[in-house]
């Protein structure tokens, strides 16, 4: 049931007049106990184009609710490079791939549990058009088919550098990622890459604006939703391109500097719950930006969302069985959040308990 739209239906967003995005609200009840889903579909007069938005919840009888987390003891990362790879990248590339080395070794300091996969900003070759590069698909260091780290870093390397013939005409990063987290290819030949449970990044690197057709709102709502609108802990977007306004110079590109990637860094911006989501292509090596990620992507969760609607009043959380008041409720989110510099350690069991507030 749609409860709120702040404007008129039918909708027209974008162009002369019009907004370039609305905001709508809808409640989903299940009828009865137990596990339910749904979907929100939004269709265009545009032949074919349709945006699914997936609802998941559990219907339940009960006025008290009791949600169980555990901090992870080894921090599992999907990331997603999608890299320009046009002709004026060669350096940028190999810069890339120089680095990686030392992003795994700090991987394994934290004991992470990565999938790493690439893509170009080629959407226009068949092999290419969001399909992730090399063979694995999917560079995993942990379970059946995971892969020794030497191995990692070098098939790494080689997707890294994909070589600068792809098609430069429209180097679109951001519908790149789209396609590649998407059905068909998220469930066919990018299969296995996705899982619930890990955080989500996706790292853009290009020295060319964006030139994907839909507007920036779209792709900030639909990287969003890969992992809910309300778990914004589980989802981290990077720009690594030119600077916001007047791009960059550097001697280390071929072109002499990147132009100004406004598009990848606002989707980053609106994504990423960290102060850090941009970093400048022109920098003279990528050590930096890989301590950064390091950094971020690895370190302990501080925010725990709750899987039904809280009474803020009636809150009470244990961590590892002891009662622990430093913490607030974010209401907007609907979590239960700690400070940055004091999570639960690794491993910690959260028990939180609460009256709930019906719909």
């Amino acid at each position: 049931e749609i409860t709120y739209v702040d404007s008129s239906l039918p909708v027209t967003i974008g162009g002369v007049g019009n907004a370039d995005h609305v905001t709508f609200k809808v409640k989903f009840c299940a009828e009865s106990e137990g596990n339910a889903s749904g979907s929100v579909l939004i269709q265009s007069d545009l032949e074919g184009a349709a945006f699914v938005v997936p609802l998941k919840g559990s219907g339940s009888n009960m006025p008290h609710q009791q949600d169980t987390f555990r901090q992870p003891e080894n921090p599992m990362v999907d990331i997603l490079w999608v890299i320009d790879c046009s002709g004026s990248m060669s350096d940028e590339q190999e810069n890339l791939a120089d680095n990686f080395e030392d992003f795994i070794n700090t991987a394994v300091s934290w004991s992470a549990d990565l999938h790493i996969a690439v893509t170009s900003c080629d959407i226009a070759a068949t092999d290419h058009s969001g399909k992730f590069q090399g063979s694995p698909a999917v560079l995993k260091n942990r379970g059946p088919d995971a892969l020794p780290n030497n191995q990692i870093i070098s098939l790494f390397e080689d997707r890294a550098e994909l070589g600068t013939s792809c098609d430069g005409n429209q180097e679109a990063g951001l519908e790149a990622g789209h396609l590649a987290l998407t059905a068909p290819l998220i469930d066919g030949v990018n299969s296995g890459f996705l899982r619930d449970d890990a955080k989500l990044s996706v790292i853009f690197l290009s020295d060319e604006e964006d030139q994907s057709v839909p507007e920036i709102p779209f792709y900030i709502d639909f990287y969003r939703s890969l992992k809910g609108m309300h778990n914004v802990n589980m989802l981290e977007v990077y720009a690594i391109c030119g600077d916001k306004d007047g791009g960059c110079q550097t001697g280390g590109s071929s072109e002499g500097g990147a132009a100004a990637g406004k598009r990848y860094i606002e989707v980053a911006e609106a994504c990423n719950p960290n102060d850090t989501y941009f970093e400048s292509i022109c920098m003279e090596s990528f050590a930096p930006i890989y301590d950064m990620l390091a950094e971020n992507l690895f370190a302990l969760r501080n925010q725990f969302n709750l899987t039904r609607p809280a009474d803020p009043d009636t809150i009470a959380v244990k961590v590892n069985g002891t009662p622990n008041f430093d913490w607030d409720y974010d209401e907007e989110t609907n979590s239960i959040v700690f400070p940055p510099e004091n999570p639960p350690g690794a491993g910690s069991v959260i028990v939180v308990d609460y009256d709930t507030i019906c719909l």
